[in-house]
């Protein structure tokens, strides 16, 4: 088959951006070429050019063997998608960027299928390319919620989870982060083109340089594709904040159901979410991704009788990752428990605020380690002395790939009850309601006092493929199966 995979990072490129998503399709790209399959793998929205604003295709050399990659630089919608707050309606309607898809589609194809990844870095009417190339099927999956989200998580203002609508009212008020920046562009390019790669010389260099280049552009009147418009539009006419947002998450769900052969959801959670929104049941069937940590044949490791219950959290240091409820949780430690359990946290320091407090409750642990994030390469000697995993988060996460990793090296996993983890989980033991202290030490005591709990945990059917499974399932749905 002839395939086209769809994600706004670059894949398999110099820089590593995309989380989860990223190391997913990196993952499916291996497994289609592996089986012979001919991949074409674009991205769009990331890469700008600091000398011009027309969007192109640019073909690079990606790390993957077996696969074409190509970057749609000067991409008209920005991604990832928060950063189109400010122009939301280009999310769904961009001609521009359905005649440059058009042209690409001629030009490499025909493809027996065009399968989207994210919506974001590009425009949801290039799937109504489908009625130009009708023996094309155009899939989307979803790894977040960007379908009826511009967030893409359902968590507003990054601070709660979002449950109501309200006609777009609420939307226009969600963003927390901004229009692109310039120096977020700059940044891009720099580690993009390596030059930040010989030394902090040249890297200051190319930083002034950039910074001079745009402003000069602007000073000769020219707008960067990042920058936000004067007033939102839609179809000519201008209209309110609340207008954009409702006819953003219509339209995206009209073109989708009209569109789509198949859309997938990486998990039960996921899926549930968005059919209660509005996409189409006839379409949508639940796809759970693929992994590189999950061998049927690994034996899951014994875990010990007694001790202290080693645990590990793994990931960003996130509100909406549950790093702060694990933090505010460890402080209304109960007594009884205090040198109970020790902890182990590898996750990005993005709150070193957060991290601090977190560093100041170790008396109450019997050991606690904190890394700054860490390298899939490390997975089985970082798991290797780790009980209980815990996949916290607070926002709905579609299928959190550090459940996956836990799973997948023998590691038990304790969950909030917010998003696919749950699946993973399997056991009502394991499953706490979010945001709930009490409940959190309840199962965790009960973990710690029986630990037989442990060894019951692998008793249970659970979701898991590898790479080769999943890929087997998707060229099913390929096939029109």
């Amino acid at each position: 088959m002839r395939i086209l995979l769809y994600n706004w990072a670059p894949a398999a490129g110099p820089v590593s951006e995309g989380g989860g998503v990223g190391v997913y399709l990196e993952n499916l790209i291996d497994a289609l070429a592996a089986g012979g399959h001919e991949v074409f793998v674009v991205s769009g929205g990331y890469r700008y050019a600091m000398l011009d604003s027309k969007p192109r295709f640019v073909r690079r050399r990606g790390t993957r063997p077996g696969a074409r990659f190509y970057d749609l630089v000067n991409s008209p919608v920005v991604a990832p998608s928060y950063l189109m707050f400010p122009d939301a309606t280009r999310v769904v309607e961009c001609p521009e960027l359905v005649a440059m898809f058009r042209g690409f589609l001629r030009r490499h194809g025909p493809f027996d299928v065009v399968h989207v990844q994210n919506v974001e870095g590009i425009s949801f009417d290039i799937l109504a390319l489908r009625a130009e190339f009708p023996m094309t099927r155009f899939l989307l999956s979803n790894h977040n919620y960007g379908l009826v989200c511009q967030q893409a998580n359902l968590w507003r203002q990054d601070k709660e989870r979002c449950t109501s609508f309200q006609d777009g009212a609420r939307c226009h008020a969600c963003d927390r982060f901004g229009p692109a920046t310039d120096g977020m562009m700059i940044d891009r390019f720099v580690r993009f083109h390596r030059l930040d790669r010989p030394g902090r010389l040249v890297r200051d260099t190319a930083w002034r340089l950039c910074r001079g280049v745009l402003k000069a552009r602007r000073l000769l009147g020219a707008r960067l594709p990042w920058d936000a418009p004067e007033a939102r539009r839609h179809q000519g006419r201008r209209i309110g904040p609340a207008d954009a947002f409702r006819l953003r998450r219509e339209r995206a769900l009209e073109l989708v159901n009209a569109n789509c052969s198949a859309v997938l959801s990486v998990s039960a959670a996921t899926e549930e979410i968005l059919l209660a929104y509005g996409l189409d049941p006839q379409l949508s069937r639940v796809n759970y991704i693929g992994t590189r940590h999950y061998d049927p044949a690994r034996t899951p490791p014994p875990k010990p009788s007694a001790g202290p219950l080693r645990l590990a959290f793994l990931g960003y240091t996130r509100p909406d990752k549950g790093f702060h409820f694990l933090v505010e949780a460890l402080e209304a430690m109960p007594e009884r428990l205090e040198g109970c359990f020790s902890l182990m946290v590898a996750a990005r320091n993005s709150d070193p605020a957060a991290v601090a407090r977190l560093e100041r409750l170790s008396d109450r642990l019997a050991g606690l380690t904190i890394r700054n994030g860490y390298r899939h390469d490390e997975l089985p000697q970082l798991l290797a002395e780790v009980d209980l995993g815990l996949v916290l988060p607070l926002w709905d996460d579609a299928l959190p790939q550090v459940a996956i990793e836990f799973v997948g090296y023998g590691v038990p996993i304790l969950v909030t009850d917010r998003g696919g983890q749950q699946e993973l989980a399997a056991d009502p033991a394991f499953v706490f309601p979010a945001e709930n202290v009490a409940e959190f030490w309840d199962r965790l005591e009960r973990i710690w006092a029986k630990r037989s709990e442990l060894e019951r945990f692998w008793t249970l059917p659970r979701p898991l493929r590898t790479n080769a499974q999943h890929a087997a399932e998707l060229l099913e749905i390929y096939a029109g199966a």
